[in-house]
């Protein structure tokens, strides 16, 4: 006989659990009409647990008391505390609400439906929202119907609960089921209070302009969401964030803003206005010395007085802005070469952190090899803050260029920039390639605004457009690049959201279907029919003659 220990380990416990509850039983029935009950039971097949109640259970209609469920042991029970609409249709989902308690694993596609009528209503409205500027699906974005008799753009959203309603899902899908035969308004929100009301201007919305009847349903609705534009205009932010500087943001773009200070010493001339690039923001930039502790001033619009300030100023001895070798000189040049474009002949550009009164081009040094050579400097901007440094610049050359100190005066004598040099290398154009696109639109004399944008989506150049045409951008280095088309419906040279009031839906914006890869010495040429809704016509790329 052989004899031999057994050897001792834990158990293992079996394999992980990874399913979520099952329903063994719904009470009533799940589907049931001529519903009369006040409580509904659902028995699962373990103990289970609810989390994210409020955010995950979504009850279409809308009830006015939102049932507080409950988990007991197996079951989860639902009381009907609120009064429910004759012949009327409810679903109940509950998202991942429902769990069970050892791992966490929810009970998806969760659905409990019933009828207040002799039969379940059964048409569904689906679709899906994408965000009308970058194109990005809008998740959770709350989707709602309403009955169009009672549907007003001056009141609905004040006065009313939806008839039905869902959220978005993560794809910007939305699919409203059980909805009855009827004729309705489709309206969306990204609901920032979460009482399913348009009451807010920060809140994105998205809608369908037409009525719709149930039974003409269309596969699918697409939506466009966008932010609409305030109708009040109001300053958001100000401050003084520098010395003899003060910015401002506003709600929306700006029209024509002027200051009255109040203090006498200042004017119009006192002071120089930068806008920024959306109008939605604006600097302020002191050209006289400011010798008191406070401002006290009004900024008006177009005449009107928009606000009245009485703000703390801040001395050149409380500057604090440090940059470069810790330095903390507020008035510098700001050069980057990554914008400058030498292919076509925007070549050096640069600016200052204040506007300049003069400019000594006498200590501007150009070095390329052994030669050291003279330019000029060309102001690009009102405000004179933003430059061109005019020069015959030569193709495959490397340069370094320095700008002595004081080679840029500021009205304040306080400002006074230190020297910089930058080297960089212009490239040949034989190593860049051109873009050309053949444009084909409809001939119905619409304004149309031709975009192309770099891998990072910052807008290069703009063409304005009418009519069917060829396009050549120009050159560029090697890189993709996109281009983008916008419906300038209102011909102001711009793209506009949306207004749900006047029912205007933001401008229509398409991208090209790819990207344009430009290669060295190469030509990439496009054939673009952007409202033809069969494929793209395209050229194979074609060599540089």
């Amino acid at each position: 006989m052989f004899f031999s220990c057994a050897q001792i380990v834990s158990p293992t416990g079996g394999s992980r659990d990874t399913k979520g509850p099952e329903v063994l039983k719904y009470e009533p029935s799940n589907n049931t009409s001529n519903f009369k009950v006040n409580k509904i039971k659902i028995y699962f097949n373990e103990f289970i647990n609810l989390k994210d109640v409020q955010s995950q259970l979504i009850i279409s209609p809308p009830l006015k008391e939102t049932p507080e469920l409950s988990a007991k042991g197996k079951t989860l029970v639902i009381p009907i505390t609120d009064t429910l609409k004759e012949n009327t249709t409810y679903s109940f989902q509950f998202g991942n609400c429902v769990t069970d308690i050892t791992e966490g694993n929810a009970s998806t596609n969760l659905k409990y439906v019933f009828s207040t009528g002799p039969f379940i209503d059964s048409f569904s409205v689906v679709g899906k929202i994408i965000n009308s500027e970058t194109f990005e699906p809008e998740k959770d974005f709350l989707v709602m119907i309403y009955d169009s008799i009672k549907f007003s753009k001056d009141s609905f959203s004040f006065k009313f609960l939806p008839d039905y309603f869902t959220k978005t899902d993560a794809n910007g899908a939305f699919n409203i089921s059980n909805v009855k035969k009827g004729r309705f308004k489709l309206f969306a929100l990204k609901d920032a209070n979460s009482n399913y009301k348009y009451d807010s201007p920060d809140e994105k919305i998205a809608f369908n302009s037409s009525i719709f009847i149930t039974d003409t349903l269309p596969k699918l609705f697409e939506l466009n969401s966008f932010l609409a534009t305030p109708s009040a205009q109001f300053i958001k932010k100000s401050n003084f964030t520098e010395f003899q500087k003060m910015d401002f943001v506003f709600n929306k773009p700006i029209d024509k803003i002027d200051f009255n200070f109040f203090n006498s010493a200042f004017s119009k001339e006192s002071y120089t206005l930068e806008y920024g690039k959306k109008r939605d923001s604006l600097t302020l930039f002191f050209n006289k010395k400011i010798d008191l502790d406070s401002l006290n001033f009004s900024i008006n619009e177009n005449g009107k007085v928009l606000d009245t300030f009485y703000t703390k100023t801040i001395s050149y001895d409380k500057v604090s802005r440090t940059r470069g070798k810790g330095t903390s000189n507020p008035f510098f040049l700001k050069i980057k070469k990554e914008e400058f474009n030498f292919l076509d002949n925007s070549g050096f550009v640069f600016s200052t952190t204040y506007p300049v009164s003069s400019i000594d081009t006498s200590k501007i040094k150009i070095n390329c090899g052994s030669k050291f050579y003279n330019a000029s400097v060309l102001y690009t901007d009102d405000s004179k803050r933003k430059f061109k440094l005019l020069f015959n610049w030569l193709e495959d050359s490397i340069y370094q260029v320095r700008f002595d100190s004081l080679t840029f005066k500021s009205f304040l004598p306080e400002l006074k920039h230190d020297s910089t040099s930058i080297k960089f290398t212009v490239p040949n154009k034989s190593k860049a390639g051109g873009i050309k696109l053949k444009m084909i639109l409809p001939g119905n004399e619409d304004s149309y605004l031709l975009l192309l944008k770099d891998s990072r989506g910052t807008t290069i150049k703009e063409v304005k457009i009418n009519e069917s045409t060829e396009i050549d951008f120009g050159l560029y280095l090697p890189a993709n690049y996109k281009i983008e088309l916008i419906e300038d419906k209102n011909r102001n040279g711009k793209w506009d959201t949306g207004n749900f009031y006047l029912d205007l839906q933001p401008e229509k914006i398409i991208k090209f279907a790819k990207d344009i890869s430009v290669r060295v010495n190469w030509d990439s040429e496009e054939i673009w029919e952007p409202f033809n809704n069969s494929a793209e016509k395209k050229n194979n790329t074609t060599k540089t003659k």
